[in-house]
């Protein structure tokens, strides 16, 4: 017969004992600068001696289990070594959703995590991440297990850096990173990754639903095509579901079949530049960059090693919207596109834009099919059908024209196959089809000339400067340095409120607007200044144009220093700008003003009422032209390094404070407790024991 008198009493001695195990095991030891374990709030732990998890980890292998937040971890150089008999080694350090002692679900949310200056092997996870927020990782040197061993993962965690970590002898990712993990910085890293058996995909650096990240200044490695198993897939560099990335200046190793140095896979508004992507060996479709199922993302100035031998394809676009090639087509031989609104511009001198066309072609080089030079955009027809589409062409710098017409062929093209969508320095016409085309002199009135009178005149644009941006972060301060002594701007600063990937300015002197002025007021410059449409005037803030005036053009119309302003025209009328007189010296006043947006303007002295009479600086041409839209997007052949203020998505590496703490207790307040309970309970069991029996 059972007694469940004697079973209740043999429960209760077995929960002692297992509680009592994980206080006798060091399961629930709290770390310090000699060993491993838990971690709490606000604490600095600088290690002094190498540590092995196998001695005394925080739960399941880990060395230290991070349940709080304003931690600094500082190896110091040395070592952390795990259990490395098997797959269950645990992480060597944690940031997760469970409480350790229990497994129980007990959501814990870290923030502010600094991991540094350690030496990380025999673990299965070296740092695993899970609903944390603003975690610095930086000089780290890891190898880690064999099998399906992840060095980094990041789950639900943003606003990471992982900054100067080697990591080799890893078999699966590098760097996993997924479910809304927002705002990593993963930079001036070395990765490896070796393959293993029974793999059949495995990628160095793997995001799934993550945006707004930088990868930048890397080495990858990928495994070998040798290597152990039935790889079928293995990634430099994979995003798939996210958004807003910058991937740039990183060196990628390809050796394996079925691998890509940059793969996209529907993943938006992404940027990749100036990687080097280096495919070596004997592959079957391998791409140094690959899109699948993307939208308005961004390649220039990427350098293709291609050296296999058998179906390995530089550029691999498939399905893809509003795929924009930049200082790309020079550099780019065996290509695979089916697209829809394709761009492949030269940013020196034009760009050819496919609008809305379909783009289904694959050639062997990219650079002969499709040209853009010096006043000259051609397109191999023949070798290329798949290029022969209806397209916008756009000419950077068509100066010194009487008439512009577009050429086709050394001839002006008729009305029928070009259509003039945008007569200016940077001059737009429309194609029916390819072959080769240009900017000439043409018949009818003068539309350019050179500079006449009046201290501003000139032809349409008589002068013109352009600048770009690799990425405008919200609030940067960015600045337009003028160096053009023909214009009188000599500055424009701004601020955007959302950041703006390749946006780009153009400011353009010219002799006459399409918009009423009165005839008698004194205008010394007439300017226009364009810009990128997706910087639109709700995302500027701060505008400053800087501009100055030269004395002699004041004295010779009787004007004072505050005479002067900057108009700017806006809803059909011009408007006075607010303007300071900021210095003067004995030739030029220097100044000031603040615009909400951009558009045409104008300076002039403060006095007359707006006509109906076009404006114009004296004796300057006439013209008579609507108003053009700001030109197709570019951006400049180098890219230029960021600031160090937030420049993009993702800040700089991020610093937590430093603070030394006082190292807590090892007994813990819960331990007190259950110390209690024991002294109450075994005693109370003993006596309901020998009452019962």
């Amino acid at each position: 017969m059972v007694n469940f008198k004697q079973i209740s009493f043999m429960f209760l001695v077995a929960i002692i004992a297992i509680v009592s195990s994980q206080i006798v095991f060091g399961q629930l030891l709290y770390a310090n600068a000699t060993q491993c374990g838990i971690v709490n709030d606000s604490q600095t732990i600088t290690l002094t001696s190498n540590l092995n998890a196998i001695n005394g980890g925080a739960f399941n292998g880990s060395c230290f289990y991070i349940n709080g937040s304003n931690i600094l971890i500082d190896g110091a150089g040395l070592n952390v070594t795990g259990n490395g008999t098997s797959l269950q080694a645990g992480s060597a350090v944690t940031i997760a959703s469970q409480a350790p002692w229990m497994g129980t679900g007990i959501i814990v949310n870290a923030s502010n995590i600094s991991v540094r200056n350690l030496n990380i092997s025999n673990f299965t996870n070296a740092l695993n991440f899970t609903n944390g927020t603003n975690i610095s990782v930086s000089n780290l040197n890891i190898s880690t297990l064999g099998g399906s061993a992840i060095v980094f993962v990041n789950v639900s965690s943003s606003n990471v850096s992982y900054v100067n970590a080697n990591v080799s002898n890893t078999s699966a990712n590098v760097l996993l990173f997924n479910t809304s993990s927002n705002n990593l910085n993963i930079s001036n890293n070395i990765f490896a990754s070796l393959g293993a058996p029974g793999l059949v995909s495995s990628h160095v650096i793997f995001g799934v639903t993550s945006n707004n990240s930088i990868i930048r200044t890397n080495n990858i490695t990928t495994a070998l095509a040798n290597s152990p198993g039935n790889l079928v897939s293995l990634d430099g560099i994979r995003l798939e579901n996210s958004s807003g990335a910058w991937i740039d200046n990183n060196s990628i190793l390809l050796r394996s079949n079925a691998s890509q140095g940059v793969n996209l896979t529907r993943t938006n508004n992404t940027v990749i530049s100036n990687n080097t992507i280096n495919t070596t060996g004997t592959f079957s479709s391998s791409a140094g960059i690959f899109l699948l199922t993307t939208i308005s993302n961004i390649l220039m100035n990427n350098i293709f090693v291609t050296n296999a031998t058998f179906n390995a394809s530089d550029i691999n676009a498939q399905s893809s919207t509003q795929l924009i090639l930049r200082n790309q087509s020079n550099a780019t031989f065996i290509y695979n596109f089916t697209t829809v609104g394709l761009i492949i511009a030269n940013t020196a001198f034009g760009e050819l834009s496919y609008l809305n066309a379909s783009i289904v072609r694959n050639g062997t080089n990219l650079s002969s099919d499709v040209r853009i030079e010096s006043n000259n955009i051609f397109v191999d027809s023949d070798d290329a059908p798949g290029l022969n589409q209806i397209a916008n062409l756009t000419f950077f710098g068509a100066t010194n024209f009487v008439t512009r017409t577009p050429f086709r062929n050394g001839a002006a093209c008729d009305s029928v196959t070009c259509t003039v969508l945008q007569n200016s320095d940077t001059y737009i016409f429309n194609v029916t089809g390819f072959t080769n085309y240009s900017v000439g002199e043409g018949s009818g009135s003068a539309v350019g000339g050179s500079s006449s009178g009046g201290g501003g005149g000139g032809g349409i644009s008589s002068a013109n400067q352009r600048k770009s941006w690799t990425s405008l972060g919200p609030q940067q301060q960015a600045t337009f340095v003028l160096n053009d002594r023909r214009i009188a701007v000599s500055e424009i600063s701004f601020k955007l409120k959302e950041t703006v990937r390749a946006p780009w300015m153009q400011i353009m002197k010219r002799a006459t607007v399409p918009v009423a002025l009165d005839k008698t007021k004194k205008v010394h410059q007439i300017l226009e200044i364009t810009k990128s449409s997706d910087m639109t005037e709700a995302l500027l803030s701060d505008v400053k144009i800087k501009f100055s005036v030269d004395k002699k053009w004041l004295n010779d119309n009787n004007l004072n220093n505050n005479d002067l302003a900057l108009f700017r025209y806006d809803k059909n009328k011009w408007n006075a700008l607010p303007t300071t007189v900021e210095n003067f010296d004995m030739s030029n006043v220097y100044y000031s003003a603040t615009t909400p947006g951009f558009s045409y303007f104008i300076i002039a002295d403060k006095g007359g009422t707006t006509s109906t009479a076009p404006a114009t600086t004296e004796n300057a041409v006439q013209e008579t032209v609507q108003k053009p839209e700001a030109t197709p997007e570019t951006i400049s052949e180098k890219p230029e390094k960021p600031v160090a203020v937030v420049t993009e998505p993702v800040s700089e590496e991020v610093i937590v404070e430093e603070t030394p703490v006082p190292i807590q207790s090892n007994t813990p307040v819960y331990i007190g407790i259950i110390l209690v309970l024991l002294i109450v309970a075994v005693p109370a069991g003993i006596y309901w024991y020998k009452n019962n029996y």
